[in-house]
């Protein structure tokens, strides 16, 4: 699987962090998400 472009808010869903999560949390859980589940999930901002 390539490379996943995700939104902070689906990022968010994915990892059933709460909603108030701050981008910089989101980054960090999601380095942690990818690392775990061998996924290339990057997050793009609109």
């Amino acid at each position: 699987m390539g490379p996943v472009y995700i939104t902070i808010s689906e990022a968010i869903d994915l990892m059933d962090l709460p909603s108030d999560t701050k981008e910089e949390k989101v980054r960090a859980e999601l380095e942690k998400f990818n690392s775990i589940n061998n996924s290339q999930y990057i997050l793009y901002i609109k």
